[in-house]
């Protein structure tokens, strides 16, 4: 029975010490750029020194009279990039008066 114990402990302190291992091998991601005409919000406050923290996702708005092309939510993830690639823009609409 001691011996089962003693097996159940080690093989708990290993899993332990490769998950605690691997959460700390994840990288920030860098500000991922803003469009002109656009606000950007990020789903927490988890930027330390110019980094964001895996999960962290960012919104993009754009101002009154543009519109958004492509993604408007993008994540960290744990490589240190945001997904999906590539920072959308803020088209300005053309309003035709009838």
């Amino acid at each position: 029975m001691f011996r089962s114990v003693l097996s159940l402990i080690v093989t708990f302190s290993v899993t332990c010490g490769v998950l605690l291992s691997s959460a700390s091998s994840a990288k920030g991601c860098r500000f991922p750029g803003a469009p002109a005409h656009s606000s950007v919000f990020f789903s927490n406050n988890t930027n330390t020194n110019d980094s964001y923290s895996p999960g962290t996702t960012v919104r993009y708005v754009c101002e009154r009279g543009f519109e958004l092309l492509g993604p408007g939510r993008r994540l960290c993830t744990n490589d240190g990039r945001w997904t999906p690639e590539g920072i959308p823009f803020c088209d300005k609409i053309d309003l035709v008066n009838f």
